[in-house]
């Protein structure tokens, strides 16, 4: 197992050592190609920072059309993709936001590629309580949700990912 990563000293914290690390940016085509062209199949953890304007480089706009055009050309067998449960929400009761449209098209992006796909659709991750819900002694939320939240732990969604993987049909699925 590889990653492109852009800091590798952030990265040999969070991914375990048997994970080969090799520095690199989407926004570099020669390093995306040196990390692609020996690669079997890919998985995809691209997102916007909330800092990204709609007219910013996007990961997963224009880096994932340069990674598909890489993973034609180097006959990648499978790329599996993380997206967003919520962005489903795009165009309900007149909400639209950019940032959902996006998303939405990073998903059309890889369906109308010809590789084979796994798209996985978590709505939350159990350990963003104490990195994102949580303030001192209080949960944030925002609104009230029509829709109950499913979370999952980031532990039993690799193990889903690992399995996805391991089906040997390629057919396009989504989880």
């Amino acid at each position: 197992v590889k990653a492109l990563v852009r800091d590798l000293s952030k990265a040999q914290k969070i991914l375990p050592g048997q994970v080969e690390l090799i520095k690199g940016d989407l926004r570099d085509t020669e390093s995306l190609e040196n990390f692609i062209k020996d690669a079997d199949q890919l998985y995809l953890n691209l997102n916007l920072k909330q800092s990204e304007k709609p007219n910013d480089f996007h990961a997963e706009k224009e880096g994932l059309q340069k990674i598909i055009t890489l993973a034609k050309q180097y006959h990648i067998k499978r790329i599996g993709f993380i997206s967003s449960l919520v962005m489903q929400y795009e165009g309900m009761n007149d909400f639209s936001w950019w940032v959902f449209q996006l998303k939405q098209e990073a998903v059309d992006i890889i369906k109308a590629s010809s590789v084979p796909y796994c798209i996985f659709y978590p709505s939350t991750f159990m350990e963003n309580f104490n990195h994102t819900y949580r303030k001192g002694n209080r949960i944030l939320l925002a609104g009230k949700s029509k829709y109950k939240m499913h979370f999952i732990a980031g532990h039993d969604y690799g193990k889903q990912v690992v399995n996805a993987f391991n089906q040997t049909e390629l057919k396009n699925k989504e989880y």
